[in-house]
């Protein structure tokens, strides 16, 4: 092999950088990178209903309102809900399932009492009375339809 030749314009001592690890190629590498995940971006967005409103219409708030068997005050439990949910039956499905849970805390229920008691609290007026109450102050045929499947007796 043939001894290398020195060259006066560029010193011996100069470490060669590769491309790969050069700070303007770094800055090109996390450039493309940042747009491709502006890119991804509107896909990793969960698409859920409550996340569309937060920029839309505000949210709207019912009470379930009952007194528990040997409660002296009126509990109340809000209940908030997106109107635009309701326009779907699963929507309205699922803030009746919500209303319920709240109408059968404040009428006493609780898992620390015992299965006889709940399943009296599921019967009582005071369950009934509290869901009935919220459905007509929610106003909407949907939700009445939903509630309608719901096995309360007058």
């Amino acid at each position: 092999m043939a001894p290398m030749e020195a060259n006066p314009a560029k010193p011996a001592t100069r470490q060669q950088t590769s491309k790969a690890t050069s700070p303007h190629h770094r800055a090109r590498l996390i450039g493309a990178g940042l747009l491709i995940l502006a890119g991804l971006a509107p896909s990793l967005v969960p698409l859920h209903s409550a996340w569309a409103q937060a920029r839309g219409p505000q949210s709207e708030e019912i009470t379930a309102e009952g007194q528990g068997m040997g409660d002296e005050e009126v509990q109340r439990i809000p209940v908030t809900f997106y109107r635009a949910d309701l326009a779907t039956a699963p929507g309205a499905r699922d803030l009746v399932a919500r209303i319920d849970r709240a109408a059968l805390t404040v009428c006493g229920d609780s898992t620390a009492i015992g299965s006889e008691l709940r399943r009296a609290i599921e019967r009582s007026d005071c369950r009934r009375d509290a869901l009935m109450r919220a459905v007509r102050d929610v106003n909407d045929i949907n939700v009445n339809d939903a509630a309608s499947q719901y096995d309360l007796e007058e």
